[in-house]
């Protein structure tokens, strides 16, 4: 599995009502196609989201969201830090190959 996230904007602030039954429906076929809502950040102002999930990839995420038509701004795989890790080790780790095409990739 691997970390996607998903990044969402609005032109002004988005209904919590809405935006909750939009998750209602995303979640089952999230799950449907082997990804797990971890958490989502959401922006005060209420004009941004990005959304965590574990996934078998990038397109899981993507065709759950187009299916369940819960539109999104950019879909793309990344890697986690937190302060346990050893950093000195990450930092001589080279980047992933994975696809730009494949990791970013708009609605």
């Amino acid at each position: 599995m691997i970390h996607v996230v998903v990044e969402c904007e609005y032109d002004a602030p988005f209904d919590k009502k809405a935006w909750y039954a939009a998750d209602l429906r995303l979640l089952p076929c999230l799950e449907a196609h082997g990804a797990t809502w971890i958490r989502s950040q959401v922006s005060l102002d209420g004009r941004r989201t990005i959304c965590e999930f574990e996934a078998p990839d990038a397109d899981s995420v993507r065709t759950a969201y187009r299916k369940t038509a819960v539109a999104f701004k950019r879909v793309w795989v990344s890697e986690v830090l937190d302060p346990s890790q050893d950093l000195d080790a990450w930092i001589e780790k080279p980047h992933s190959e994975v696809n730009v095409a494949e990791q970013i990739h708009t609605s």
